[in-house]
């Protein structure tokens, strides 16, 4: 598996940055295909065994955060879901788990897409940096060297967690948020999120 797949899970960055034009358009794209040549991701030439972060760290200022803050939270979140969930197709051992990680990018396309109509809806500043946090970074690397059970042990544990954090923040901004657009985008999204947390709840259950 090379990082360069990953750079899939970052794609939306083009189309945040060009909100202001893509505003102007009349429809929403129903996909974001890879680009061409997008710019690759820097692996640290060692890679430590990561925990993965704490969900607090993401959640609990949620309800105070500005419609941009949210958005950028969210972007990463769910980039990094998708890159999950791409990583699992390739690596994963386990079919549950494959099926779980096709489940996982559908869905979290489908978030993708309503957060492109909730930037372009919105009237807020959107310029942020469109990269991974330092620790979902680490994280991928980590599991780009990861193989067999320990990958899929490994993934369940990271996607669970991510799933979990991503809801937490998305109900925090549903409930609290000031801007109009993207309070939509986040209280729709909960049912596919919520779905998405309880699918990988029920394949970790029977295990």
């Amino acid at each position: 598996m090379s990082f360069k797949t990953l750079a899939y899970g970052l794609s939306l960055a083009t189309l945040i940055s060009a909100a202001p034009a893509l505003a102007q358009q009349t429809s929403v794209p129903a996909q974001t295909p890879p680009p061409e040549q997008a710019p690759p991701v820097d692996v640290p030439a060692e890679t430590p065994v990561l925990s993965a972060p704490d969900a607090t760290d993401v959640a609990t200022d949620a309800a105070g955060l500005s419609p941009k803050a949210f958005v950028e939270k969210a972007y990463q979140a769910n980039e990094f879901e998708i890159a999950l969930s791409q990583m699992a197709l390739d690596k994963a051992t386990d079919p549950k788990i494959r099926v779980l990680a096709q489940q996982s990018l559908d869905s979290h396309m489908k978030v993708r897409e309503g957060m492109i109509a909730a930037v372009q809806s919105s009237e807020a500043d959107m310029n942020f940096q469109q990269t991974w946090t330092d620790a979902q970074r680490r994280t991928l690397a980590e599991l780009d060297v990861t193989k067999g059970p320990e990958f899929d042990s490994r993934y369940m544990e990271v996607s669970a967690h991510n799933r979990t954090e991503a809801v937490e923040l998305f109900e925090a901004y549903a409930a609290t948020g000031t801007d109009a657009a993207v309070k939509t985008f986040a209280t729709q999204s909960l049912p596919t999120l919520t779905s998405s947390e309880q699918a990988i709840s029920a394949v970790d259950a029977a295990k």
